[in-house]
């Protein structure tokens, strides 16, 4: 059920003169897809709720069985009463249709063109003779790329007052009508009446708005307007008792006629269709959602199917397969060494307290130098996922020094204030608590200042500039 913006106008003087801006719904049961299956759709024509009925003719389009502004289905090829209301090509429901009661008349407007009457006006534009001669007439200056559409009304398309019936119903256009005339096999207006109901309506004069046949008769014939312009002037469809049908243009006669509308949906061929989504999702991603077809998110890989009804009530099938992209974050731990599991990836230590990333922690195996918790940051195949925390206890003690390079000599030992180191140069240095807390840090020095420390054993780490162990010596900082 779609929601469509109708302009209205109500002009009898025993009504409020306003224009209005209506939000219409429009509700349609559309017929079966067999010629001559029925159907029928609700609308707002005049402010008022009407429902007509429904056709499914030969060309398998859609038709009114009667005509726009008619109360009823016609019962007859000549049944008066089912003419409805007759319109200028381009203009919509704004009360200039009417015959009973009479709409009123005027010149044309200025621009005269529908922007020159954009909130409508009920007044039947009438042109002049002279010297035999038709000038002024309503919208004499169009050309062919005019349209006559849903749109809002400018200097070069009309509001199809077709529209308010719903989605897709329009004025048909010139080729649609000779679709519909060939298929139907019509020659004659009773073949149309027996295909739709049409009846011979006659025409509104576009200088004196005489209204041929006040009742109408044979002569008066079926002429219907097609939404196809022709030059300054538009084609309409006609048809006679014993006269074959035809398209005519009216060239002298232009858009300013007032004629019957008839209004068409075109077929929908209705396939239903079935579409597959395979999406691929890092780990990050994932956590993030994945935001599926029907507008919902989803935070976990799985196989998810939307239904949608398209326009003409057509099914339609969204399958979306999400997976999760793995990234093996398996980590190792042997005493104070984490390792992650996997290799030739990237790695990123972090330090899961503060969650900034270690310095320098880029390995795959990764040896805190204080004790806290550490997780890494492995990225794989460009996805990246983080491992779980690992509690990392740093204790270091007189024992746990492990091989030793006598080439580095440390003194004094015990020290007051100061310690050098010799016997290599480049060098990374850290003084530790005997728990593992990193108190001093150097690099590429040979003497430590120890003022900072409280008299202590202490251990004094020393590693070159690519983080490997060369020696652990236990200092003392004396009193």
């Amino acid at each position: 059920m779609k929601k469509r913006n109708l302009y209205l106008k109500t002009f009898f003087p025993a009504l409020l003169a306003i224009t209005t801006c209506m939000s219409v719904q429009a509700q349609s049961i559309d017929p079966g897809p067999n010629t001559g299956d029925k159907g029928e759709v609700t609308f707002s024509y005049r402010g008022n709720k009407v429902t007509y009925k429904t056709i499914r003719a030969a060309d398998s389009n859609i038709w009114a069985l009667q005509n726009l502004g008619s109360p009823k289905v016609a019962d007859s090829l000549l049944d008066n009463a089912a003419r409805g209301d007759m319109f200028q090509w381009g203009r919509w429901d704004d009360g200039h249709q009417l015959i009973n009661p009479s709409a009123t008349t005027a010149s044309a407007p200025t621009p005269n063109n529908p922007s020159g009457i954009s909130n409508g006006s009920p007044d039947f534009f009438l042109g002049t003779v002279v010297n035999g001669a038709y000038a002024n007439k309503w919208w004499d200056n169009g050309t062919n790329n005019d349209t006559w559409t849903a749109n809002p009304p400018s200097a070069t398309n009309g509001l199809d007052p077709c529209a308010a019936m719903g989605e897709g119903w329009h004025i048909p256009t010139k080729e649609e009508w000779e679709k519909f005339l060939e298929s139907e096999k019509i020659i004659y207006s009773g073949d149309a009446f027996k295909a739709i109901k049409l009846t011979h309506s006659g025409s509104r004069a576009a200088t004196s708005g005489f209204i041929s046949g006040a009742t109408i008769s044979i002569s008066n014939g079926c002429q219907y307007w097609t939404s196809t312009p022709s030059n300054a002037s538009a084609w309409f469809m006609e048809l006679y008792s014993t006269t074959a049908g035809r398209m005519n243009d009216a060239t002298t006669l232009g858009r300013g006629y007032g004629r019957t509308c008839r209004c068409m949906k075109l077929k929908i061929d209705c396939t239903p269709s079935a579409d597959s989504i395979e999406a691929g999702l890092c780990p990050d991603e994932m956590k993030k959602g994945y935001k599926l077809p029907n507008d919902s998110t989803v935070y976990i890989a799985g196989t998810y199917i939307n239904n949608f009804t398209k326009a003409g009530n057509c099914d339609s099938t969204i399958i979306t397969i999400l997976t999760e992209q793995a990234v093996d974050v398996a980590v190792k731990q042997e005493g104070t060494t984490l390792t992650a599991q996997v290799t030739g990836a990237g790695y990123q230590w972090i330090n899961c307290e503060t969650g900034s990333p270690v310095p320098g922690a880029t390995r795959q195996s990764f040896e805190p130098e204080q004790t806290g918790k550490y997780a890494v940051i492995i990225t794989q195949d460009n996805c990246s996922d983080t491992s779980d925390c690992y509690e990392v206890k740093k204790q270091v003690g007189i024992g746990s020094f492990g091989k030793r390079n006598d080439n580095i000599k440390v003194y004094p030992n015990p020290a007051n204030s100061y310690i050098n180191i010799e016997g290599a140069s480049n060098l990374q240095l850290a003084v530790l608590s005997i728990e593992g807390k990193v108190l001093i840090q150097e690099k590429n020095v040979t003497t430590l200042n120890l003022e900072s420390l409280s008299p202590g054993l202490y251990i004094l780490r020393i590693q070159d500039q690519d983080g490997t162990r060369i020696a652990l010596h236990k200092i003392i900082k004396a009193r």
